[in-house]
């Protein structure tokens, strides 16, 4: 018994029609997105924990509407105030509480490998700010990438670095600026 191939051309036809509509997952749905920023700028004043001077509460204020579409679901700082500062006007626009990440007592490249960890274990899929320092930005970088950065100038405010987190653990570095 032969078949008539226009019985089946019906059928292939709803069969593509169904594939074509139905809704496909985003290409990249379990990548994560890390957003690095230094803190903005600081008062020129005596101490370990100075404040953010007129230009860098500008700065911070100016980081949420180059962030706020961004997705960000997670804000980490350090436990120095210019950090906090700097996340504050973001955080408080997306309703975030911001995550203090740098404990005094670590060395800066065991937090920063810490950070990467953690970043990986509990956010994957998801999008993170990370407000740090001159010093501690290239090595939350190598953490996360393997690749090594030279520390920011100190003069330097506009660093920003995106990391993309596949979710086979590849990263994809692109350095920017602010």
């Amino acid at each position: 018994m032969k078949t008539n191939p226009r019985f089946f051309l019906p059928m292939i036809s709803a069969l593509a029609l169904m594939l074509a509509l139905a809704p496909m997952p985003p290409a990249h749905a379990a990548d994560t997105l890390v957003v690095l920023v230094r803190h903005a700028e600081k008062l020129d004043e005596p101490g370990p924990d100075p404040a953010l001077s007129e230009a860098g509460e500008r700065r911070a204020r100016a980081l949420v509407g180059r962030l706020e579409h961004a997705g960000i679901d997670t804000i980490y700082v350090t436990s120095l105030q210019r950090t906090a500062l700097t996340a504050k006007p973001l955080a408080a626009h997306l309703g975030l509480e911001p995550r203090v990440f740098w404990p005094n007592e670590e060395g800066h490249g065991a937090a920063a490998r810490a950070l990467a960890d953690r970043i990986r274990r509990q956010h994957s899929g998801g999008s993170v700010l990370v407000v740090g320092h001159s010093n501690t930005l290239p090595m939350i970088v190598e953490a996360l990438t393997g690749v090594v950065r030279e520390e920011i100038d100190e003069g330097d405010y506009e660093n920003l670095f995106v990391i993309v987190v596949d979710a086979e653990g590849g990263t994809r570095l692109l350095p920017a600026r602010q």
